[in-house]
């Protein structure tokens, strides 16, 4: 079977990120999930929560969190806490890589903390930066939930000048509004609910 490269959802939360996520889904079509793959970056993880998010949609789950060399496939939701772990002065990074048979998957990647050292909030940004390094363009989404500070906001510009398109939550719906206020702040694109979200994830993925 030849491997297509699936479309790419990628959603970006800190705290109150989960919430957000769990509205989203509500409004996902499980069909549209079939068609292209979600992959949600949070440094906050309830994990019971989550299961019942997915138990409820009816979307394949099969760990918490993403693993090496895992494959990016259609009709999966991929989870990753968004931290690094620092083993012999460097860090280690799960993030999206193209093997030579030109699949996607999840490869950790080190990084020498004397040239780079990434708090948790670059986690996102290196995230972005890798699926676009992958060939990631008009057929990505990158979706700002709620959370603190300007996570993912460094590499947003230019994955919108690769065709990404960008959907950003409300503040007023986030329990916190720095992050999507700090990432319209980069692209202005506008705000939309936790619902328009998940409604605009079904017409991309379809």
């Amino acid at each position: 079977m030849v491997y297509e490269r699936p479309k790419l959802v990628m959603a970006l939360g800190s705290t109150g990120g989960y919430l957000g996520m769990w509205e989203v889904m509500d409004s996902v079509d499980p069909e549209a999930m079939k068609k292209g793959t979600i992959y949600f970056i949070e440094h906050e993880m309830y994990t019971s929560l989550y299961k019942k998010m997915f138990d409820r949609i009816g979307i394949y789950l099969d760990e918490n969190t993403v693993r090496g060399d895992t494959l990016l496939e259609n009709g999966r939701f991929y989870m990753y806490p968004g931290v690094f772990v620092e083993r012999d002065k460097r860090v280690h990074v799960l993030s999206l890589h193209k093997t030579v048979k030109d699949e996607i998957i999840f490869l950790e990647s080190e990084i020498p903390r004397k040239k780079r050292f990434m708090p948790g909030k670059k986690v996102m940004d290196f995230n972005i930066d890798q699926a676009l390094k992958a060939g990631y363009g008009d057929d990505m989404m990158v979706v700002f939930l709620s959370g603190f500070f300007n996570d993912g906001c460094y590499s947003i510009e230019r994955a919108k000048k690769r065709g990404v398109k960008t959907l950003i939550q409300a503040p007023k719906t986030a329990l916190k509004e720095e992050m999507p206020v700090n990432a319209n702040g980069k692209v202005n694109v506008g705000f939309r609910t936790p619902e328009e979200i998940g409604l605009e994830i079904n017409g991309f993925l379809s």
